[in-house]
């Protein structure tokens, strides 16, 4: 594997970084659903509605570094998976 990455090191970065994006959705999910329920709680406060979106912008950027990660992630799989396939060709000589 290139750079001499262990494959059972790799595999534990696929799994942290999918389980990253897991626990980071539902808090993203979360905190999407707590402002808009202040903005119900509010009832026509214009502070709420500007707050909330407020939050949203920031969730966004949340989103992104969490798709990030799952392209990183996706990245890694298919290293290992060309490593994989390398080794077995390589046993088969």
């Amino acid at each position: 594997m290139a750079g001499g990455l262990n494959p059972q090191n790799v595999s534990d970065m696929i799994s942290a970084l999918a389980k990253f994006k897991t626990d980071a959705s539902q808090a993203v999910m979360e905190l999407e659903a707590a402002g808009n329920e202040c903005v119900e709680n509010l009832e026509g406060d214009p502070t709420g509605p500007k707050a909330n979106a407020s939050l949203q912008e920031k969730t966004g950027k949340i989103k992104e570094q969490i798709g990030r990660a799952a392209h990183i992630a996706m990245q890694l799989y298919e290293e290992l998976e060309a490593a994989r396939r390398a080794a077995s060709k390589a046993d088969d000589f």
